[in-house]
């Protein structure tokens, strides 16, 4: 196994790991090449993650021409087996918590954050690449939680005074990284995979009263409705933005966070399950696992 990162890349979780280290970027192609020289597949989960608007454009040059880099490397070198790591932002969301949405599912324009719109933008890409005769797996995990990251921070520990609405769908790390080995050795070329949980599509309330009741975490006090705070986070945005005011420090309010906040982004991973044997872990000790890393390893400001 060959792990492609920056020269400055942090890879602290890596250590122990039998594995070569590649220095390069996913936007540098002739590094692409080197590193991937030699190899027998690829997955291409690179990719930044951000609900500042401002923050577009680095988006678009890693999430899409960095994919962009990597297929066409990929290509060069005749590479027979790849996997791409999507998100299930891609899809359109839910306007009310009934259904779910399964691998067919669409994209819409309105009111979406940049990082599921490059998202999207860079399945385009990969896409066009299958197209022309590339082997490549595409997989769309849910909201990925478990040990090891300090960004879940706030989602689990931060206790923001109000909820804002809408829900997602929860994956074990753990799973999620079973179910992207299996998309590279049993996925069918040209076809996406949900990776979820099927027992975790979440309104906010049920996600809140969950954190209760496993791991003791008060809810939030108050729920206020998303179109005032829509307002009044453009008011924000344009002051950071325009004049470098920002007297809210939290990707929370937002444009971004606002568009994606109301909907409810229920996913079906039963094609995943079924071809990929998808591993669905107790959510209760994925949560408790959870809490207990971010309880020892981070702080408010680490997040």
């Amino acid at each position: 196994v060959r792990a492609l990162h920056r020269q400055n890349s942090d890879v602290s979780q890596l250590s122990g790991l039998s594995i070569e280290h590649a220095i390069g970027d996913v936007t540098d192609y002739h590094s692409l090449v080197q590193a991937m020289n030699g190899c027998d597949g690829v997955i291409h989960a690179a990719g930044i993650a951000t609900l500042y608007p401002e923050n577009y454009q680095a988006m678009h040059t890693i999430n899409v021409e960095g994919t962009q880099q990597v297929f066409r490397a990929i290509k060069t070198l005749g590479i027979t087996r790849s996997v791409h790591v999507s998100s299930a932002g891609v899809f359109s969301g839910l306007d009310r918590a009934q259904g779910n949405e399964d691998e067919t599912a669409g994209f819409t324009g309105k009111r979406r954050c940049g990082y599921h719109r490059t998202k999207y933008l860079a399945e385009q890409v990969v896409n066009q690449y299958i197209d022309n005769g590339v082997n490549a797996v595409i997989v769309n995990p849910s909201v990925i939680f478990g040990p090891g990251d300090p960004r879940l921070y706030e989602l689990f520990l931060g206790q923001p005074p109000i909820m804002l609405g809408g829900g997602f769908n929860l994956i074990d790390v753990e799973d999620c990284a079973t179910g992207i080995f299996s998309a590279y050795e049993n996925g069918r070329s040209g076809e996406r995979y949900i990776l979820g949980h099927a027992d975790s599509n979440f309104g906010i309330e049920q996600f809140y009263q969950w954190l209760h009741r496993v791991a003791d975490i008060p809810p939030p006090k108050w729920k206020m409705p998303i179109e005032p705070l829509y307002q009044f986070a453009k008011i924000t945005d344009y002051l950071r933005i325009k004049w470098g005011i920002d007297f809210i420090h939290h990707e929370m309010m937002t444009t971004d966070m606002m568009a994606t906040a109301p909907k409810f982004w229920f996913v079906n991973p039963a094609k995943a399950i079924s071809e990929l044997s998808l591993p669905q872990s107790n959510l209760d000790e994925s949560l408790r696992k959870t809490i207990a890393w971010l309880s020892q390893n981070t702080q408010p400001s680490a997040a």
